[in-house]
């Protein structure tokens, strides 16, 4: 009877230190995830501000070129109405 038992309690042991490396093994699992997670969530925050940089910069540089064709535009009238003047003057003789 008392070796039934000792088997029973040998057999419990063995169980429970499987449990227990497995839940080593689970909880190592779980450390090396959250690290992970956090290191994804890190890169994630850094694309985020690389985006919302670029975003910026590409909004000045849109905002410049607007502001370049703009003025072409405007140099553009300003030739073509001084052609236009000239155009007028030779016609009269001025030079």
């Amino acid at each position: 009877m008392k070796n039934a038992h000792l088997l029973n309690t040998d057999s419990r042991d063995k169980k429970a230190m499987e449990y227990g490396r497995r839940l080593a093994a689970a909880n190592a699992r779980i450390e090396e995830l959250e690290r992970d997670l956090a290191r994804v969530k890190r890169e994630r925050d850094y694309a985020r501000e690389e985006r919302s940089e670029a975003l910026y910069n590409f909004t000045i540089v849109r905002d410049d070129l607007e502001n370049v064709q703009k003025h072409l535009d405007e140099t553009l009238q300003d030739l073509a109405a001084a052609r236009r003047e000239r155009g007028k003057a030779l016609e009269r003789g001025d030079d």
